[in-house]
């Protein structure tokens, strides 16, 4: 009976609303197709980051990779919760990959969750334990100082039997602390990263394919550089709070001038 209470309400939300504003293009097919909502008013502004908060630190970059015992070997990250849409088997499995040709190479994965055991006794199958470090739980203002001490930080996904809705946070973060980010290439991640452009593109769920990414960025270090320093201008000019506030404000003049808000620009 609650269940259907709150799909009521939440049909009779969407239908008087004149305005919906939701974080991805698929989740907008998703809500006009399910709760036959006209297209028309359905806007889609994806989830940003501080700019100010994440960004290149040099400081902190020192510091942290001294706290992981970690001098000039490669580092990459993962940053978020342990389940299976988040698909750190994957990425394991590709760093286990990575290490053959690059044994220096080391993988912080920052987080929890219901996998996160799970995933510590595939380290261990892997054997490649020494590489390899679980941070657990963090406070989120300590993420920008773990990001600052990364070279490559990597947004795995699994192939998913329906489109992904969401609009991950960690990809705008990572964007924005200037990051090189090796990503699958599901929703809304192809959208936002642009193959060679600020970051490189691989098929969910395939382990070669992200070992192989992993390494070409590694191997040019002026490629990883300039992928990351092109996240972070994008990063600024379209997924930052300044942005968000900007298109936000263009959505609410339109519904309260009476403008379709399918017409306001909300830029690139």
């Amino acid at each position: 009976l609650l269940r259907w209470q709150a799909r009521l309400a939440a049909r009779y939300n969407l239908q008087a609303a004149d305005c919906v504003i939701c974080v991805s293009a698929a989740l907008k097919k998703h809500i006009a197709t399910t709760w036959h909502i006209a297209v028309e008013k359905i806007v889609v502004l994806p989830n940003v980051a501080d700019t100010q908060r994440f960004q290149p630190n040099a400081v902190a970059r020192a510091a942290t990779r001294a706290a992981f015992g970690v001098d000039d070997q490669p580092l990459i990250i993962f940053v978020g919760n342990f389940y299976k849409w988040h698909d750190v088997t994957t990425l394991l499995t590709a760093f286990a990959q990575l290490l053959t040709v690059q044994p220096a190479a080391r993988l912080v994965l920052v987080g929890d969750g219901l996998e996160r055991a799970a995933m510590m006794r595939y380290v261990t199958h892997l054997g490649i334990e020494p590489a390899v470090h679980f941070t657990g739980l963090v406070a989120h203002a300590a993420v920008p100082d773990l990001l600052a001490a990364a070279d490559i930080a990597v947004v795995p996904y699994p192939s998913m039997p329906t489109e992904l809705w969401l609009s991950p946070l960690k990809l705008f973060e990572y964007m924005a602390a200037g990051k090189a980010i090796v990503a699958s290439a599901v929703g809304q991640l192809t959208d936002v990263i642009h193959e060679g452009h600020n970051g490189l593109l691989v098929a969910p769920g395939a382990s070669q394919a992200m070992a192989t990414a992993l390494q070409r960025l590694l191997a040019d270090p002026a490629l990883c550089r300039r992928l990351g320093e092109q996240a972070r201008l994008d990063a600024i000019r379209n997924h930052s709070w300044a942005h968000y506030l900007t298109c936000l404000e263009s959505v609410f003049t339109a519904v309260l001038t009476g403008q379709s808000s399918s017409q306001v620009n909300l830029g690139s």
